[in-house]
């Protein structure tokens, strides 16, 4: 995998409500983050907020936190009081709306002495920015990245499935209690998505589910689409009538409106992908089915010269 070059740009996907123009890509002058690839990033609803944390770049792993203000587009450092996280890539972030935090599980590191596999996880106080760690109290799942998470508000708990170690790739379910440090393994017997990594997952909040997208098994890149019931933690294969073509690192997001989007990994779709620099792709949930949006107008969308993969939504 190749670092990506040049200034982080930061763009926002902004639905308008003119049904002549739709959507658009607007690019936002937000210098501040380095060039990074593999970060993870949350939206922080009360702070109205994008806050993202580590990545990997061009110098080696990152470990620092940002925030991007949504009302004025300002970006801005945050360097929260005692020990934090490793720096790390390929990990997960999901907001925790119980404790207005943002927590950290999994990821990698890279340095002189080799490849390290995480399966730790911090919380960030989002109103008062310290780290914490959170201890497990109970059997851990193995450690692992290029995972998939999202938070179960219900619950009130941190949701995972799969990822990669030196132990090869994974297929197993499972949920971290951070009131209590617990970790439960609530993989079903099946149906179940099968082992992979380098996969995405968005929260259905109006179907209370986790949407499972792509990833990699072998050396093949997965087009398939799943939901995880939260209430009963089952897999149920969605229907795809169009098929949006088999890929990873792709960067996902949930919009009560549309449904499951996600913006383009370049991996393996280069070709198709080359032309799809001002569309997304939306999975509506209630049809199960993909379809291909584009944003106009064409010039405003993220050039075709910089695809990009492994970024962060």
């Amino acid at each position: 995998m190749s670092d990506i070059t040049g200034r982080l740009t930061m763009a926002l996907l902004l639905l308008a409500t003119s049904f002549a123009f739709g959507q658009q890509w607007t690019q936002l002058d937000a210098s501040g983050p380095s060039s990074r690839r593999n970060a993870a990033a949350i939206y922080d609803p009360v702070g109205d907020r994008m806050i993202l944390f580590g990545g990997r770049g061009s110098s080696g792993d990152l470990g620092d936190v940002w925030a991007f203000d949504l009302a004025d587009d300002s970006l801005e450092r945050i360097q929260p009081d005692g020990e934090g996280p490793t720096p790390r890539f390929t990990h997960n972030a999901v907001y925790d709306a119980t404790g207005h935090r943002m927590l950290i599980w999994s990821g990698r590191i890279v340095d002189g002495s080799g490849s390290t596999v995480l399966n730790d996880v911090w919380a960030l106080d989002l109103a008062t920015d310290p780290w914490t760690s959170m201890a497990a109290t109970t059997e851990i799942p193995v450690t692992r990245y290029g995972t998939a998470a999202v938070f179960d508000p219900l619950a009130g708990s941190l949701v995972t499935f799969a990822g990669f170690t030196t132990q090869g790739r994974f297929d197993d379910t499972w949920r971290f209690d951070p009131t209590d440090g617990a970790w439960r393994d609530v993989t079903p017997a099946s149906p179940q998505p099968g082992e992979r990594c380098l996969h995405a997952a968005a929260y259905d909040s109006r179907r209370h589910r986790m949407i499972m997208f792509g990833g990699q098994r072998g050396s093949d890149a997965l087009d398939d689409t799943w939901a995880l019931d939260l209430a009963t933690d089952t897999w149920t294969e969605m229907a795809t009538a169009s098929q949006t073509g088999g890929r990873r690192f792709p960067a996902v997001a949930y919009d009560k409106l549309w449904g499951i989007g996600f913006s383009p990994s370049v991996e393996n779709r280069r070709t198709v992908l080359a032309a799809a620099t001002c569309g997304r792709w939306i999975c509506r949930p209630i049809a199960g089915r993909w379809k291909r949006r584009r944003v106009p107008p064409r010039e405003m969308a993220p050039s075709s010269s910089t695809r990009r993969r492994s970024h962060a939504s």
